[in-house]
C-alpha cells in the first residue's frame, strides 16, 4: 500500500507525546453535518503512527479506527483495548479516548467519523457502548476510503449522492460482519425500533415487555444482556443525543428542547443532562459551539 505526503492529523485540543504521525492524505467536509444529512462521513484519515500517543477530547460524531498494519492501543473508561488488523473499534457520540502505539511499533491505520441520525440507529445495533467490530476484509474499507476519501477534498455539492450512499453502504457492509450467532433477539430487535420512534413520549417497560408476552423482568434482564445497559438507559441515551443535536444544530430554547425530547420540565431535562454530561445544557451548547468554531478554524 502506496503512502505518499505528511499531514498534520488535528482536529481538537488534546494532548500529544511523540513525533506527530505522518498521513498519506485525508479528506474533511462537514457538509452533511451542517445540513442536517441522516447520513455522512466527515472525514477520512489514512495515517502512520510509530512511538505516538494521544488523547482526544469527547467525540461530537461516531468514529472508526481500523489498523491496517501493527497494532493501536485504544483506552476508554480507564480500560485498554488493543485493536489489531482485521478488528474495527468504534467511538460513540460522547465518548473521549486516548490512543497510542507500543514502544518501536508502527501502526499504519484508517479512521473516520460518521455522523447523522442513520448512523446513530446503526451504531445502537452494534453496541450503545461502542468497541471492537470485526472485519474480514479491511480491503473493503481501504477502497471504500479513498474513493470518499477524494470526494471530500473535491467538496462539490453534486458528489454529495457519492458520499452519503457508499457511506450507508458501509454501514451495512459492517453490520453484516456480525455472525448469525450474535443476532439480536426478535423482541430485542424490535424494541429497539419502539424505543427509537417512542422516545420523546412517555414509555412504559410493562407495555413494551407486553408487546412480545413476557414479563418486565424477563425483558429487562434480556435486553441488559443483549445490549449492556437496561431498557430506560437506553432510552435516556436516545433522548440525550437527540438534545445534543438540538443544542449544537438549532435555536431552541432550553425548554423546547426538553419537551421536544420527552421531558416534562425543563428542571427534569437539566437534571438528567447535567447527570449525564457533567455540565448543564446551556453550558454543553456555549463548549461545543466554541469547540467546533475552533475545529473549522472559524
Amino acid at each position: 500500500m502506496q503512502r505518499k505526503g505528511h499531514t498534520l492529523y488535528h482536529f481538537a485540543t488534546h494532548e500529544e507525546n511523540g513525533v506527530h504521525p505522518s498521513c498519506s492524505q485525508r479528506g474533511v467536509w462537514d457538509y452533511g453535518r451542517l445540513n442536517h444529512l441522516p447520513l455522512w462521513p466527515e472525514f477520512i484519515i489514512f495515517s502512520t503512527w510509530k512511538d505516538y500517543s494521544k488523547r482526544f477530547p469527547n467525540s461530537f460524531i461516531y468514529t472508526l479506527e481500523i489498523p491496517l498494519q501493527g497494532r493501536l492501543q485504544i483506552t476508554r473508561y480507564e480500560e485498554p483495548c488493543m485493536v489489531t488488523p482485521g478488528n474495527a473499534y468504534v467511538i460513540p457520540i460522547g465518548d473521549g479516548c486516548a490512543m497510542r502505539t507500543l514502544p518501536g511499533e508502527e501502526c499504519w491505520k484508517f479512521c473516520c467519523g460518521i455522523c447523522g441520525e442513520s448512523a446513530e440507529s446503526f451504531f445502537s445495533r452494534f453496541s450503545p457502548r461502542g468497541g471492537l467490530l470485526p472485519i474480514s476484509d479491511p480491503d473493503v474499507v481501504c477502497r471504500w476510503g479513498y474513493q470518499v476519501m477524494h470526494l471530500l477534498l473535491e467538496k462539490r455539492k453534486e458528489s454529495v449522492p457519492q458520499i452519503a450512499g457508499p457511506a450507508a453502504e458501509l454501514l451495512t457492509w459492517l453490520l453484516e460482519q456480525k455472525t448469525v450467532s450474535n443476532a439480536l433477539p426478535f423482541e430485542i430487535a424490535n424494541a429497539l425500533r419502539i424505543f427509537e420512534c417512542r422516545f420523546p413520549q412517555k414509555i412504559s417497560m410493562d407495555e413494551v415487555s407486553r408487546e412480545f408476552g413476557i414479563s418486565t423482568r424477563t425483558f429487562t434482564d434480556r435486553f441488559e444482556s443483549c445490549m449492556g445497559i437496561s431498557p430506560k438507559q437506553y432510552v435516556i441515551g436516545l433522548r440525550m443525543k437527540s438534545a445534543e443535536t438540538a443544542l449544537l444544530h438549532t435555536n431552541l430554547s432550553i425548554k423546547d428542547i426538553a419537551q421536544k425530547v420527552g421531558y416534562a420540565t425543563q428542571f427534569s431535562f437539566c437534571r438528567e443532562f447535567l447527570k449525564h454530561h457533567g455540565i448543564s445544557p446551556s453550558a454543553w451548547r456555549k463548549r461545543k459551539r466554541s469547540e467546533d468554531s475552533f475545529r473549522l478554524g472559524r
